[in-house]
């Protein structure tokens, strides 16, 4: 394990062989499955250092503990909120608008609570999030009923079952529409199907019998999660944009998707990629609140903004060079009274005895 290696999920194929370049390329690949589990260039393992690492606390030798790692993460941001409730409180108590000076500061002083009154809250918010995002009470653990997505793609995988029809036959059915990259065999439906896949946007399915196509039949999906539901289908339908909840500013989370929500409890939803017949997310009540308090607060994680880009990079900027510009005052200020400190006690031990 190391720094490109350290996070859990990429250990599942372990050991791994490591493959580097002169150019700065490097790529981590699975001796079990033989797939590149990392890649990285020199460029942002440089980035990762600056941003990622620090951020996350994703230090090797701490990472690799995760239970030091989660204390580490869950004791720093407590303290880091309590802090800025402190700073928040002084900050609100001290400021006076119906008197002549409001703030009764100069200088780096005066610049720190302008700076702690405009920014503060986000700084509050933004450390609670990061908090509350390593889940310290169990309080936001996902309790989404596991049934209708098994339900989709469960069941036991046999070769026999795909002997109805050779995969060069099945491939033979696409080749005039699109060049294969990658053919999977899975059980989708309780049934035995082909995907072919030239690129994440252009995939076909190829039953064992009839013709290939680009979707699954949504009343067949239904019926299936309906039997597998965790209570009554209240709502189904197609979605071609991104919602409130099931949202990718990059564009990666594929579309479309079957929205279906279930009258239970956890008032549970699910959203099914067409193409695949597979949950790509779901939602529960408390997980739903999670996404506001840790994507919404912390990532800035809001539709509308996303949908009106640039706004999305302005507010973020401006919200991270204020938060960056308060730290600088708050250790800047520190620094300069630990001086004095310093100074005087030298000044108090080796002053001579009268």
């Amino acid at each position: 394990m190391d720094q490109w290696t350290v996070y859990p999920g990429i250990w599942r194929g372990q050991p791994l062989w490591k493959y580097s370049w002169a150019n700065g390329e490097e790529v981590y690949v699975s001796q079990e499955s033989a797939e590149v589990v990392q890649y990285s260039t020199r460029g942002a393992r440089i980035g990762a250092y600056f941003g990622a690492i620090p951020h996350w606390l994703y230090f090797t030798p701490l990472r690799a503990n995760n239970p030091a790692w989660r204390k580490a993460v869950i004791g720093l941001s407590g303290l880091g909120t309590l802090t800025t409730i402190f700073g928040l409180t002084i900050g609100v108590w001290l400021y006076s608008p119906s008197k002549p000076r409001s703030i009764p500061y100069q200088g780096q002083t005066r610049w720190h609570m302008i700076l702690g009154l405009v920014f503060g809250l986000f700084a509050f918010t933004w450390v609670l999030s990061g908090m509350l995002s390593i889940s310290p009470f169990d309080w936001n653990s996902d309790d989404t009923a596991e049934g209708p997505a098994k339900a989709l793609r469960g069941g036991q995988w046999s070769a026999e079952a795909f002997a109805a029809e050779n995969p060069r036959d099945a491939l033979a059915k696409v080749a005039g529409d699109m060049k294969v990259k990658e053919l999977e065999l899975a059980t989708v439906l309780g049934e035995p199907v082909y995907f072919a896949v030239e690129a994440p946007e252009r995939s076909r399915v190829i039953p064992m019998h009839g013709s290939p196509s680009t979707e699954f039949d949504v009343d067949r999906i239904l019926r299936t999660m309906a039997e597998a539901g965790p209570g009554a289908l209240a709502e189904a339908h197609r979605m071609d944009a991104y919602d409130r909840y099931y949202i990718d500013r990059h564009h990666r989370k594929p579309l479309p998707v079957l929205l279906v929500r279930f009258d239970d409890r956890n008032q549970s939803v699910y959203y099914v990629d067409l193409k695949t017949a597979q949950v790509v997310e779901s939602y529960d009540a408390r997980s739903r609140v999670n996404r506001w308090l840790y994507h919404g607060l912390h990532s800035i994680d809001l539709p509308w903004l996303y949908r009106n880009r640039p706004a999305w990079d302005i507010a973020v900027l401006t919200l991270m060079l204020g938060g960056v510009a308060l730290s600088v005052t708050s250790v800047v200020i520190g620094w300069r009274r630990l001086r004095k400190k310093v100074r005087r006690f030298r000044s108090a031990k080796f002053a001579p005895a009268r």
